[in-house]
């Protein structure tokens, strides 16, 4: 289902670090994960997005009385 739908807001997180992978043959891989966690409402608009290889906390106030009305308006 989409989040239209369930008029619900979705999180995603990711960490921003570079990593050394070891595979099973033993070599090392360097990676880098690049972060841009966000927040995202039901209509797919970004509410808060954190930034791009950097490590920090993003926070956002989700006013649920906008989330009732929704379920009538799409």
């Amino acid at each position: 289902a989409r989040a239209i739908e369930n008029r619900s807001y979705f999180i995603f997180c990711n960490f921003a670090d570079n990593l050394d992978i070891i595979a099973k043959t033993g070599r090392i891989y360097k990676e880098t994960s690049v972060g841009n966690s966000m927040i995202v409402n039901p209509y797919g608009e970004i509410i808060v997005k954190a930034s791009n290889h950097k490590e920090e906390v993003i926070m956002a106030e989700i006013d649920l009385t906008k989330n009732n009305w929704s379920k009538y308006n799409y």
